[in-house]
C-alpha cells in the first residue's frame, strides 16, 4: 500500500453527522409528500435533461459522450464498482463509502482493488434533494470516507488528487426538484470550472465526477461496456437521451459487444410484483436501442431497493443476469416479499423468459423476522405515535360533541365507568352500539369517519376492492382502539384523581388528565394497530416494502458491488455486504472500521 501524507485531525461534524430520516415524522412526512406530488409536475413541465441537451447538442458527425478506459489497462485485470441509494444516516452511507475508498479489500484468498470508477445507481440523497441534504448526506460521508486514503486536504477539494472517478444516476428522490441539485453536483464537468480537455468535474471526497449528462457511456477492456440510463423514475426516455443511445449504438454497439446496463429501478423486479408490464417499457426501450446491431446486454444492475436480490435465468439460451444492489447507505428494504420468480417479456412478443431468484440478502428468513419489529412502531417512532394520540384524543372529542347533540348518551356510559357501576366489558359493549349510532345520526361524525376511511384505503395497496376492505378493517380497527384509549383514559384517570380525594364530578383536572391519557393511550394502541396493519401487509399481502421498512431505519445489512474483467474478458461480479455498521460516537479518530463480506462471487460472464 502507498505512502500516505499524515492528515489533520477530523473537524467537528456537528449537525452534519446526520442519522438516519425519520420517515414517519410527521413534519417530514408531509414535506416527503408534497416534494412527491411536485416531482410529477416539475418533471414534466422541467425536465433538465432536455436542458443538457441544448447546452451540449449531440453531434452526428463527431459523436462525444463516451469515457474510454481501455488505454493503458493491458494484460491486467480492470476494477470497476457499484453502489446505490447512498444518502440517509451517516453511520451507513460512511461505512459503505469506506470500504470502497480503500486501496484495496482482502477476502479470503483474494485481493479485490479499488475500483478505477464508481457508479452510483440512484438516489444520492434523502429524503429531498435540497442543497443541505446533498451536503449532510452525500458528500460529508463521502469526504470522510476519503479521509487519510486520498492524497491531500479532503476539506479543500481543490489539494485533493483523486483516486478514482464518479458516475451517477439519478433515483426519484434526486429527481423532486426537477433535476436541478443532482445536475449542479454530478454533472459538473459541462461548467467552466472544468477543463474542456478532460472534462472532470468536481472532487468529492477521493472521487471526481467526469459526466456532462444525467446519463453516461464508459467503455472497458474485453469489449465491455457501462451505460447508466435515466428513466425519470420510470416515467419517460427523452428524447435527447434516446437519440444519444441510438447514435451511440450505432457507431460502436456491434456484435460481440458486451453491456452492463445501470438503471435506478429494479422494473423487472416490480413490473412482476405489482403485475403490471407496463413498468417495463422504459426498459424495452433501452433494450431495443442498445441491442439493434447485435450487441448483447449481459448484466442488468439497479438499487431503488435497499437490499441485494440476484436472478438467473432458467432458459437454455443467454439471459442477462439481474442484480438490486441498493444497500449503500438507506435503510434496508425486505427481500421475503420478493418475487421467486419472475417473466420478462423484454422482446414484447409474448413470449417471456423467465428467471429464478438465486441469492437475497439479508436472507429471507432473517428479514421476515426483522419485519415483526413493526409491532413496536409506537416506540420506535414516537413522533408519529404523539400524533396518532392526538388525532385519537380530537376524534373521541368529536365523538363525545356528536353524542351529545345527537341526544344518544354515550357520556352515560363513560359515567358508569366513572361511577365503577359497571365492568368494562360491559361498558365497551354499550360505548361500541352507542358509536354505531351516532355514526349514522351524525352527518359531520360520518363524514369523519369516511374521510379516516378514504385515508387509510388510499394508502393501502393492490386492487381497487382490497383497498376498501383493507381500509374498513384498518378503520375499523381503530374505532376499537379509539374506544379502548378512551375507556381506560376515563378508568385511569377517575381512579387517580378519586384516590387524591378530589371530586370527579366538579374537577377540572378529570378532563385535563384524561385527555393526556388519551393521547398516550391513543398513541400506543393507534400505533400498534399501525404496526400490525404493516406486519400484515408485508408477510401475508407482500405489500408496503418501504412503508413497512422505512418505519424501522435499519442501518445494517449494507450492500456494494465491485466487478473485474480479466484479460480475457471474463467478467467477475463480488457482491459484498457489512452485516453490522459500525456506530460512530463524537468526532475522535479513530472511528472503528467496518468489515466488508463476500455475499457471492458471480463469473465468469463473457
Amino acid at each position: 500500500m502507498p505512502d500516505r501524507p499524515e492528515i489533520a485531525p477530523t473537524p467537528t461534524l456537528g449537525t452534519q453527522g446526520k442519522d438516519m430520516v425519520r420517515w414517519y415524522a410527521p413534519l417530514a412526512l408531509a414535506g416527503i409528500g408534497l416534494r412527491a406530488a411536485a416531482a410529477l409536475v416539475v418533471g414534466g413541465l422541467a425536465d433538465n435533461r432536455e436542458t443538457q441537451e441544448q447546452g451540449d447538442p449531440i453531434s452526428k458527425a463527431k459523436f462525444s459522450g463516451i469515457v474510454d478506459y481501455r488505454t493503458g489497462n493491458t494484460n491486467k485485470d480492470f476494477w470497476f464498482d457499484f453502489s446505490a441509494d447512498v444518502g440517509d444516516g451517516f453511520d451507513p452511507a460512511y461505512a459503505v463509502a469506506r470500504c470502497l475508498a480503500k486501496d484495496e479489500l482482502s477476502i479470503g484468498d483474494e485481493t479485490l482493488p479499488r475500483g478505477r470508477f464508481l457508479v452510483i445507481g440512484g438516489d444520492l440523497v434523502y429524503p429531498n434533494p435540497s442543497k443541505e441534504n446533498y451536503e449532510d448526506r452525500f458528500i460529508v460521508p463521502l469526504r470522510e470516507a476519503a479521509r487519510g486514503i486520498a492524497k491531500g486536504d479532503v476539506d479543500n477539494s481543490d489539494s485533493v488528487e483523486p483516486f478514482a472517478d464518479l458516475y451517477a444516476i439519478p433515483g426519484n428522490h434526486d429527481w423532486y426538484d426537477g433535476l436541478q441539485a443532482f445536475m449542479n453536483l454530478i454533472s459538473a464537468a459541462r461548467f467552466d470550472r472544468a477543463k474542456e480537455s478532460d472534462k472532470k468535474g468536481q472532487v468529492i471526497g477521493g472521487w471526481q465526477t467526469r459526466q456532462r449528462r444525467s446519463y453516461f457511456t464508459l467503455r472497458l477492456p474485453g469489449d465491455w461496456w457501462v451505460i447508466g440510463a435515466d428513466d425519470q423514475f420510470g416515467n419517460y426516455l427523452d428524447r435527447a437521451q434516446t437519440e444519444y443511445f441510438s447514435l451511440m449504438a450505432d457507431r460502436h454497439l456491434k456484435a460481440g459487444q458486451k453491456i452492463i446496463l445501470c438503471t435506478a429501478t429494479p422494473s423487472w423486479v416490480l413490473s412482476n410484483h405489482y403485475k403490471d408490464p407496463r413498468m417495463m417499457a422504459n426498459l424495452r426501450t433501452l433494450h431495443d436501442l442498445l441491442t439493434k446491431n447485435g450487441a448483447e446486454i449481459d448484466l442488468l444492475i439497479s438499487g431503488d431497493q435497499h437490499h441485494y436480490l440476484r436472478y438467473d435465468g432458467v432458459e437454455d439460451h443467454n439471459q442477462p443476469t439481474l442484480i438490486t444492489a441498493g444497500g449503500g447507505g438507506a435503510f434496508m428494504h425486505p427481500t421475503h416479499p420478493t418475487p421467486e420468480t419472475l417473466a420478462l417479456d423484454m422482446n414484447d412478443d409474448g413470449n417471456p423468459d423467465h428467471y429464478r431468484r438465486v441469492t437475497a440478502y439479508p436472507s429471507i428468513a432473517r428479514s421476515r423476522q426483522i419485519s415483526f419489529k413493526n409491532l413496536l412502531l409506537p416506540f420506535i417512532n414516537l413522533e408519529f405515535a404523539t400524533a396518532v394520540g392526538l388525532i385519537y384524543a380530537f376524534l373521541a372529542w368529536f365523538l363525545q360533541t356528536r353524542s351529545i347533540t345527537a341526544d344518544i348518551g354515550l357520556s352515560d356510559a363513560f359515567l358508569a365507568i366513572l361511577g365503577h357501576d359497571a365492568n368494562m366489558v360491559d361498558a365497551l359493549q354499550e360505548i361500541a352500539g352507542k358509536f354505531v349510532r351516532t355514526l349514522f345520526v351524525s352527518p359531520e361524525f360520518f363524514a369523519v369517519f369516511a374521510a379516516v376511511w378514504g385515508a387509510l384505503a388510499s394508502f393501502s395497496q393492490g386492487s381497487t376492492g382490497l383497498k376498501i376492505v383493507a381500509g374498513f378493517f384498518h378503520t375499523l380497527a381503530h374505532v376499537v382502539g379509539l374506544l379502548l384509549a378512551f375507556c381506560f383514559s376515563v378508568q385511569l384517570s377517575s381512579t387517580i384523581i378519586s384516590s387524591l380525594g378530589i371530586d370527579i364530578t366538579t374537577s377540572y383536572w378529570l378532563p385535563a388528565l384524561a385527555s393526556l391519557l388519551m393521547v398516550t393511550f391513543g398513541g400506543i394502541i393507534g400505533g400498534t394497530i399501525f404496526g400490525t396493519y404493516l406486519c400484515a401487509a408485508v408477510n401475508l399481502l407482500h405489500h408496503q416494502w418501504t412503508n413497512s421498512f422505512s418505519s424501522l431505519r435499519i442501518k445494517d445489512y449494507k450492500n456494494f458491488l465491485r466487478l473485474k474483467i480479466n484479460t480475457k474478458g471474463e467478467l467477475f461480479v463480488y457482491a459484498m455486504k457489512i452485516a453490522r455498521v459500525p456506530r460512530i460516537f463524537g468526532t475522535n479518530r479513530p472511528w472503528p472500521e467496518p468489515e466488508p463480506e463476500l455475499i457471492e462471487k458471480i463469473g465468469p460472464l463473457n
